[in-house]
């Protein structure tokens, strides 16, 4: 249950099975990874599943995304300025998240954050203005 200090609330329930080892470490396990992915749903925080291919039956070996150009981060800035977002709010609020910094991400990576930034830039405004 998410509840705001206006009073208003919103609550969610999932289900969800164990398969493999059913002992307290696998249901401890899912149960911290759903609550992590429940939190990020609610809040419409981006997610960078770090820790995935470790938890899924096969795990896939991919080469990393190359990261994005220097040209990447400063055009990244600049629409960020355009939807007037102070880059260096943007880069607290994500590092305050757990989130890698602009420069150590793909380009699609960067593009996907540059979206959810533009489309929740009041949430990050009133963040930086409650810090």
């Amino acid at each position: 249950c998410l509840l705001h200090k206006s009073g208003q609330w919103c609550k969610s329930t999932c289900h969800l099975p164990l398969g493999g080892k059913k002992d307290g470490h696998a249901l401890k396990s899912a149960t911290t990874y759903l609550r992590r992915i429940g939190i990020v749903a609610v809040l419409g925080l981006p997610e960078e599943d770090d820790d995935g291919n470790a938890t899924s039956a096969v795990a896939r070996k991919s080469a990393p995304a190359p990261k994005a150009s220097k040209d990447d981060v400063k055009m990244y800035c600049d629409e960020l300025r355009r939807a007037d977002l102070d880059p260096k709010l943007c880069a607290s609020f994500m590092s305050d998240h757990g989130r890698a910094p602009a420069s150590e991400l793909s380009g699609a990576q960067l593009h996907q954050r540059l979206t959810w930034l533009v489309n929740n830039a009041s949430a990050v405004r009133s963040w930086g203005e409650s810090r």
